[in-house]
């Protein structure tokens, strides 16, 4: 089972101050490190992802669309962390990107235009199944992505084959 999107940013924290409290009720205790508890990234831009990395997190992983959307959510988290008493800096940030490098810029382009020509939508449903395990195929095109229920079709041993969303386990 895939804890609800929103669910999931509760988890590291609660998980890690039980640790803390096992710990200590058995007797255990060490030396908190500088940054206050184990590095935390964060992966994702939504804007709970944003506020959980405000908050926590050391470094987070984002990949936008445009420079101007990656500015943005850059801008939000900063503010966010400030808000939250912190070091707007201290969260670093790490962004993800495809370069295509050649020798000149036409062979580059040349070869952009070549990787694209390769992009079909079958690859890219195939590649969005095999990480999630939702079959995007099994949907109606023009429904609310979020009200899908149990269209995962993966053997019971594949990271994805237990999905949530809004409730419904696949």
């Amino acid at each position: 089972m895939v804890v609800p999107h929103d669910e999931r940013y509760d988890m590291p924290t609660n998980i890690w101050k039980s640790a803390i409290s096992y710990g200590r009720a058995a007797g255990r205790t060490t030396e908190p490190s500088p940054q206050r508890s184990p590095v935390i990234f964060q992966a994702g831009s939504s804007g709970r992802g944003r506020a959980f990395a405000a908050r926590h997190a050391e470094g987070v992983f984002l990949k936008a669309p445009t420079l101007e959307v990656l500015r943005d959510q850059v801008q939000d988290i900063r503010r966010q962390a400030q808000a939250f008493g912190r070091d707007p800096e201290a969260v670093k940030v790490f962004n993800g990107l495809s370069v295509i490098v050649a020798p000149t810029r036409e062979e580059a382009l040349h070869k952009q235009a070549e990787f694209k020509s390769y992009q079909s939508a079958e690859a890219t449903l195939l590649s969005y199944y095999s990480v999630t395990g939702i079959d995007l195929t099994a949907l109606d095109p023009d429904s609310i992505f979020e009200n899908i229920k149990g269209v995962s079709r993966l053997p019971a041993h594949h990271p994805g084959a237990s999905y949530r969303v809004n409730g419904a386990s696949s």
